[in-house]
């Protein structure tokens, strides 16, 4: 016996050390199998690529602890899970943490600021109570003194205030990769402002420059001495301008494109001034850039849209005795944006909001892809010329909904890749006082290769919004709008792949419409484990008793 008890202690001494062994090997292995049509659960090769070339460490401070209901909890573990593998392949370069804003004012004020509101939830505290909370699903990413903050649940808002939770699942890697690759990026990208056409400055422009300028250099271009625009600029936004561009300052934008650099044109053909009263007439921007734009396959128009899905504007309205009333009412000439077609430059959009902006007419080109990202709803229609503005009219007495029953929606964003022939093709190169000289550089007819432009035709989608007289931020939505039409301009599309991703919720729908089947599950969930149980004590019972004979019998 004591032989017999030695093998037993020996084999659970090596059984313990073989297991010990194992855990000790696997535990430096890495090995997953994602059994997800989807790949629910497996980063996109881009990603992978991305990740590995990680050489120096980044931090990302999620802020979504706390207690949750079910659907933000697993929102929560995706996230989680996302940052996991993330940091399995960056080489233990990246690091995750989890954190609770609640009750730090500091940091709440800091999400505010970078237009990212908080989300309500209720939370159930018993079976007769509940109470509603505010999270900030928000996720920092820190690399080397540059931040970027990404909203979890951007783009997942639907028009009726609810959150569509797998939306937001689905979109993470995207969020997440996209905000990373921007935030390593080195600063070798310019950005040019061009200017010395009344375009908007860059005290007016400061909120948008403090995201351009934390991932790439931006420097002001001018054009008026006929010097050319230097090849290392690698976008060039045209924001707002209010005066006459020379045939000079078009030749050498023209030359830029053709020379391989890529336009973003921001501006509108027509501007109101409600500062000089209620009732003003709006004038038409004398630009001198019709024939530039044809040429390219485009006309933004002389109109202004008018759309029943609009925003408010704020009315000060006397009182009898002390300051002015402040109230806000619907506003037909500020489209709000809501629907978005299915562009990467729109994807994990809310809500654009727009201010006295124009519709753009396209021509169809050989060799160049258009495609609209950004359209007025379908109850909108352009109101042509010189347009007269009665603020109090318009507000008292809307204008019949009949009117706005078009079915057609106007273009205010347009996308365009392709190869493009110059203005200037058969013309003289033209000089001027301030550019007396020819330019130096080899007039080029076309494209050699394919270039991309943008266009949206409101200029004030880059100011922020006017709050109790006060230009405030700019909606949040607007600017990440700018932002990924400037990674499309780029030529940002490696991470287009990742966007295409679809996650689905597998639920038994069918199994809840057959009663039958449902009641037998039931039955099956309560009766089964008891029966089980009886069944294992028979059993039992059974061999104990054919045991005990067997010894009696010996």
């Amino acid at each position: 016996m004591k032989i017999k008890n030695l093998f037993s202690g020996l084999n659970i001494f090596l059984v313990i050390v073989l297991a010990i062994l194992v855990n000790l090997i696997l535990s430096g292995l890495l090995y997953r199998i994602d059994l997800t049509a989807e790949g629910r659960y497996t980063l996109s090769e881009t990603s992978v690529n991305m990740l590995d070339s990680l050489n120096r460490s980044l931090t990302v401070k999620v802020y979504l602890e706390g207690e949750f209901p079910a659907p933000v909890k697993r929102l929560r573990d995706a996230v989680h899970d996302m940052l996991v593998e993330m940091k399995l392949h960056s080489g233990e370069q990246l690091e995750f943490v989890f954190l609770d804003p609640a009750d730090k004012s500091e940091l709440i004020d800091e999400f505010l600021k970078k237009g990212i509101k908080p989300i309500p939830i209720n939370i159930r505290n018993s079976s007769t109570q509940a109470s509603q909370q505010y999270i900030f699903p928000v996720a920092k990413i820190s690399f080397e003194g540059r931040t970027e903050y990404v909203d979890l649940m951007k783009g997942a808002l639907n028009p009726d205030g609810s959150i569509d939770m797998l939306r937001a699942e689905q979109d993470l890697e995207y969020k997440l990769i996209s905000a990373i690759r921007r935030v390593t990026k080195d600063n070798a990208v310019i950005i040019g402002l061009l200017e010395g056409h009344k375009e908007l400055n860059r005290s007016r422009l400061s909120d948008l420059l403090k995201d351009l300028e934390n991932m790439y250099l931006v420097k002001e271009v001018n054009i008026s001495t006929g010097e050319a625009i230097s090849p290392s600029i690698n976008v060039l936004i045209v924001a707002q301008p209010d005066s006459l561009f020379t045939e000079r300052d078009k030749y050498e934008i023209d030359q830029y494109i053709m020379r391989g650099g890529q336009v973003f044109w921001i501006l509108d053909q027509e501007k109101v001034d409600l500062k000089q009263g209620p009732e003003v007439l709006s004038q038409m921007r004398d630009l001198n850039l019709d024939d530039l734009f044809f040429r390219y396959g485009f006309k933004i128009n002389y109109n202004l849209i008018q759309d029943l899905s609009c925003g408010s504007i704020e009315v000060a309205q006397p009182t009898p005795n002390g300051p002015p009333e402040i109230t806000s009412h619907k506003w037909i000439y500020y489209p709000t944006i809501v629907q978005f077609g299915d562009h990467r430059i729109t994807r994990n959009l809310d809500m654009v909001k727009l201010r006295y902006a124009s519709s753009i007419d396209t021509f169809e080109q050989k060799d160049i892809q258009k495609s609209v990202f950004l359209e007025s709803s379908p109850y909108s229609r352009g109101v042509q010329g010189n347009v007269f503005i009665s603020l109090p009219e318009l507000i008292l007495k809307r204008p019949p909904k009949e009117l706005f029953n078009t079915g057609t929606r106007g273009i205010v964003g347009l996308a365009q890749q392709g190869k493009f022939t110059s203005a200037f093709r058969g013309r003289q190169v033209p000089v001027n006082a301030n550019a007396p000289n020819f330019p130096s550089a080899v007039f080029l007819p076309a494209n050699a290769n394919p270039v991309r432009m943008a266009v949206i035709s409101d200029g004030s989608i880059l100011t922020g919004e006017e709050i109790r007289g006060r230009e405030e931020y700019i909606p949040a939505d607007n600017k990440t709008l700018i932002l990924n039409c400037i990674d499309y301009l780029l030529g940002d599309d490696a991470l287009i792949g990742i966007r295409a991703k679809e996650l689905q919720y597998r639920a038994l729908k069918d199994l809840r419409e057959e009663q039958e089947t449902l009641l037998l599950i039931r039955i099956l969930n309560l009766a089964g484990p008891v029966i089980l149980i009886l069944v294992f004590g028979i059993v039992r019972n059974y061999l104990r008793k054919r045991k005990n004979t067997r010894l009696k019998l010996n």
